[in-house]
């Protein structure tokens, strides 16, 4: 997946608005006009300065290192991060319930092999 300049606008729009922050605020601490940075959040483009500018800002905040990439997770600095995806954690609940009906299965074997010999093996052998 490729990154679009409305993506990235849009996360930095999420990125201030999980601080709380208005344009006009973020605009003091970045040295960048609200213009600028409206259209940096609007997807619009604007300037490398501003954008980095911008980032350097949230920097203090937030884990800025998903920023560009595909998934993209608001992190506070000093947050734990959860690494495991969906994915993971559907294959480790396959890997424990396969365990858990393995378990039972060779509990169902033992009950069978223990009964089996309590069975009659042909008619002769009810009459006797």
């Amino acid at each position: 997946m490729q990154i679009t300049q409305e993506m990235l606008g849009s996360r930095l729009h999420a990125l201030r608005k999980a601080l709380g922050k208005k344009q006009t605020e973020v605009m003091e601490q970045t040295q960048a006009t609200q213009a600028a940075i409206s259209r940096l959040e609007a997807g619009k483009g604007g300037s490398i300065e501003v954008l980095l500018s911008m980032i350097n800002y949230y920097n203090r905040y937030f884990v800025m290192d998903q920023l560009f990439e595909p998934e993209f997770t608001i992190l506070r600095r000093g947050q734990k991060r959860i690494e495991l995806h969906f994915d993971q954690l559907i294959l480790q609940e396959v890997s424990a319930l396969e365990g858990e009906i393995n378990e039972r299965l060779n509990q169902i074997r033992k009950m069978v092999q223990s009964t089996s010999s309590q069975v009659p093996t042909s008619l002769d052998d009810e009459i006797v």
